[in-house]
């Protein structure tokens, strides 16, 4: 007669103890239950499914989870509403709700860059900056393309200075802030972005801004007067007669915009404007050796 071997000591208990190692070994392996499903994803996590169910307002995804998933199918449509997804498509989007509707887990599409639609809803609610594509002109300013989604910058938000012609930007990729995000409504600034700059740079050249000292910046714009200089967050003039010992008509006679240059700090006034709280007198004259 064969033995018989028990869990424990008493024959009664195999039932409960086989129980308890089932339970230990859950809760070892919390990435599986005894269906072989894998752990409910957490929030802000990318995760991929099948399409299970198409419904009139949403798409229903088996994410292999407890819950399926839930994308609002306006985000999956193409510009012209046509849906870009059938029943066994694999899709991918990321966690915003884990206990949403209907107890789904909730998600959102990736767009091109796999940047989803809600980091640019984080992104417009805490100020994060964002890169676009400028790809074309239109009324007022220009069109960005950010993760898929199309945009529009204003043409006083696209630079500090003022834009005359907006052309020279298509097909660059610049960095912007959002300023609105709504549904079809994306709208961005840059100048946003390149005050936020300016002002860090400023405090930094400010430091360094005292009469006689020697500074290193690039021509930003000439004038008949003179050239402004880009100290690093502070513009100075060099005056037509600072420009050299020699007379110089124009400041573009020995001069051209973005080339960098030394100068030397004549005097720093104070100003009125709030946005530029100093005038600052400078010299390249004093720089060179007189003849």
């Amino acid at each position: 007669m064969a033995e018989t071997i028990y869990l424990s000591g008493v024959p009664g208990d195999r039932d409960e103890d086989f129980g308890a190692l089932l339970a230990q070994f859950e809760k070892e392996q919390p990435q599986a239950n005894q269906l072989g499903r894998r752990r409910d994803p957490k929030l802000g996590e990318t995760v991929k499914g099948k399409v299970v169910t198409i419904g009139h307002d949403a798409v229903f995804v088996d994410l292999g989870a407890k819950a399926e998933g839930m994308i609002d199918i306006v985000e999956l449509r193409d510009e012209n509403g046509k849906l870009r997804v059938a029943v066994g498509d694999t899709v991918e989007g990321r966690v915003v709700e884990t206990s949403g509707k209907a107890g789904c887990i909730v998600l959102h599409t990736l767009g091109p860059g796999h940047v989803a639609k809600a980091e640019l809803e984080q992104a417009a609610a805490l100020g994060l900056p964002v890169e676009g594509l400028v790809t074309a002109v239109n009324k007022g300013g220009v069109e960005v393309t950010v993760s898929g989604v199309r945009g529009f910058c204003p043409i006083s938000q696209l630079d500090i200075r003022h834009v005359e012609d907006a052309s020279s930007y298509v097909g660059h990729r610049l960095v912007f802030k959002i300023t609105r995000y709504e549904v079809k409504n994306l709208v961005l600034s840059r100048r946003a972005l390149l005050e936020e700059e300016q002002r860090r740079a400023a405090a930094t050249t400010r430091e360094r801004l005292v009469p006689g000292a020697v500074l290193r910046g690039k021509v930003s714009s000439l004038k008949d007067y003179g050239a402004f200089i880009d100290l690093g967050g502070i513009e100075g003039m060099v005056h037509v007669s600072e420009l050299g010992f020699a007379r110089v008509t124009h400041p573009k006679d020995v001069l051209s915009v973005g080339q960098e240059v030394e100068v030397a700090v004549l005097r720093v006034d104070k100003s009125d404007d709030a946005r530029k709280p100093e005038k600052v007198a400078l010299s390249l004259k004093s720089l060179a050796k007189d003849p």
